[in-house]
This record gives C-alpha cells, sequence and structure tokens, in this order.
C-alpha cells in the first residue's frame, strides 16, 4: 500500500483508508481531474523529452543521416506507402535548429509519420524512446502560452515530458508552406551580403539564406565589406563587429554615409551583445543585434520582417 500511496502523491492526488471492524477496508484514491492516462510515442530532441499521442501517428521509419539534407530541401520527396509527406526535422519546428547534430552521421535517425485531417507529416528526430503509457497533465499557466504543448507527463526516472498537440504542428507546416510560397515570388531579386572574417561563419550563413532563396555574396573585412556594399546595393547586410582592417562599427557608419545605402536593413551577428555593444552598434545605424550563434528560423524570420518593412516604407 505504501507503494500505492506513493505512486498516487507523485500524480498530485491522495489516498485514503477507512476501515470497518466486522465490514472491511474502503480505499479512496483521488487524483487531479486535469490528468488522464493516455499512449504516446516518446522521443527526444537535444537534451529534452517530448511525445506525440499515438491516435495521430501512421508508422515510424528510419532514414539514413546522409539523406536527410536531400529530404529536408525537398530535393528528394519523401513517400512512404504512395503517399508523399511534408519532410521536417522537429528540432526546426519548435527550436530553430535546422538539421539534427552531426554526432548522429553515424545513424539511421527514426522518422514519425503523422497524418493529420488531410495533411501527411514526417517528422524526423534525434532519438526514439518508443510507445509509453503517459499521465498527460495539463500545462502550467506559463507553458499554456506556448500552443505547442497540450500537456506535460514524467517518466519513471522524473524526467519531464512535454507533450506535443499534433494539429498545432499541422498548422506550423501549413503556414510554412504558404511562406514558401510567398518568398519563392519575391525573394529572387532579395540580395545579401554578409561580411564576416570568420569563412567557417561566411560559409554556413551563405548556405543558410541560398536556402531560403536569397542571392548572396561575401566578405571577409570591413574594408572588403564596405567596397562589395558600394558595388553591390544588396538589400540586406548582415556583419560581425570585430574584424581586421575596419570593425563592425566603422563599417555600419561608411555605410549610412552612402545616399543608396542609408536605408538598407543591416543586422549585426555578434559575440558581443552587451547593452554597450548593442547600443553602439543602433547608434552607428545598425537595425538588429542578434547574439552569434543564432537560431536558423530565428534569424530568417528577422529577415522576413526587416525586408517586409523596407519594403512598405517604399
Amino acid at each position: 500500500m505504501d507503494v500505492v500511496n506513493s505512486d498516487v502523491e507523485k500524480l498530485g492526488g491522495s489516498l485514503i483508508v477507512s476501515s470497518t471492524p466486522g465490514k472491511g477496508t474502503e480505499l479512496v484514491i483521488s487524483v487531479p481531474f486535469t490528468q488522464s492516462l493516455n499512449e504516446a510515442l516518446v522521443f527526444r530532441l537535444s537534451n529534452r523529452w517530448y511525445g506525440l499521442q499515438l491516435f495521430n501517428i501512421q508508422s515510424v521509419v528510419r532514414v539514413p543521416y546522409s539523406q536527410i539534407e536531400d529530404y529536408l530541401t525537398g530535393s528528394r520527396p519523401f513517400v512512404h506507402d504512395e503517399k508523399t509527406y511534408a519532410f521536417y526535422y522537429l528540432g526546426d519546428l519548435l527550436q530553430g535548429e535546422r538539421i539534427p547534430s552531426s554526432e548522429h552521421r553515424r545513424k539511421a535517425l527514426p522518422v514519425i509519420l503523422l497524418k493529420i485531417a488531410e495533411t501527411y507529416i514526417a517528422v524526423l528526430v534525434d532519438h526514439l524512446l518508443g510507445a509509453r503509457q503517459i499521465f498527460l497533465k495539463s500545462p502550467g499557466p506559463q507553458l499554456r502560452q506556448v500552443r505547442e504543448i497540450s500537456g506535460v507527463s514524467l517518466l519513471p526516472d522524473g524526467e519531464i515530458v512535454v507533450i506535443l498537440d499534433a494539429i498545432v504542428l499541422e498548422h506550423i507546416v501549413l503556414h510554412d508552406r504558404r511562406m514558401g510560397i510567398a518568398r519563392e515570388t519575391k525573394k529572387n531579386a532579395y540580395r545579401a551580403l554578409v561580411v564576416d572574417d570568420s569563412i567557417t561563419v561566411r560559409t554556413m550563413t551563405k548556405k543558410l539564406l541560398e536556402s531560403d532563396g536569397y542571392q548572396v555574396d561575401t566578405a571577409k573585412d570591413g574594408m572588403e565589406g564596405l567596397e562589395r556594399a558600394k558595388a553591390l546595393h544588396p538589400n540586406v547586410i548582415l556583419l560581425d563587429i570585430d574584424m581586421p582592417r575596419m570593425s563592425g562599427y566603422d563599417l555600419i557608419a561608411a555605410i549610412r554615409l552612402e545616399p543608396r545605402l542609408s536605408k538598407t536593413p543591416i543586422v549585426v551577428l555578434s559575440a558581443r551583445t552587451g547593452p554597450e555593444h548593442v547600443h553602439q552598434c543602433k547608434e552607428a545605424g545598425a537595425n538588429l543585434v542578434l547574439a552569434k550563434p543564432c537560431k536558423d528560423r530565428l534569424l530568417l524570420a528577422h529577415l522576413e520582417i526587416l525586408l517586409g518593412e523596407q519594403n512598405e516604407a517604399k
């Protein structure tokens, strides 16, 4: 009975035992109404556990890491049982991580196949724990503001599992499709200039923006960045602060002196994001300062907003 009482208390409930000599014992177990027993598929993204209720799940398959990029970019359609699925890394939808960590490159990663209404969605995850019976508890007031979350639960070892709302995931996917169509119609004319002394940052940022439809040019320092900005007249400029020959602060100020570049959106991507650095960037003429490294989805969303505001101002 101690084991039962302990489990009930973990659920926020209570156990009352009443005994009457000659009649027997009555047990009254009470648990909060906000909880219910469900079956869910539990999986991990980065260091967090998530779950999806089983009634939305068609199947689970595995995909070699080497094929993931093709499915994510759409260069290869993902087809299963003659159905074409919209293929997404769930870490991108939830956390802005475009692709699983390269630590998984030797593995075949699990892909959860969902059918929600008439939408077929394949969601790639990092690690699959499997189907579990869970007590689904309504999220608290803070988590209730996060629309992707339908509830929370606990694993036997005490780890928290966030249960996702599949209907909301469908809405995110449909919205992403509409935004993709809109981007294709307007972004072919958008040109971005990336200025950074790190070849890794230049290469990764260029690849990200090109995958989202931008024409991208790069420069390896502030002086080269100014020359290319004056020659190319890009629609948006992304730059670092600490660079040889000309700092990011001086580059921003120089760009703002050019009549054709005076209103061009400038985004600073820097490890320096303290109040004094942000203030100095804004004083020089930057539109936005983001901490580096910046989540892919967050950066793309900010660019959408800046370019949209620029178009409205014309």
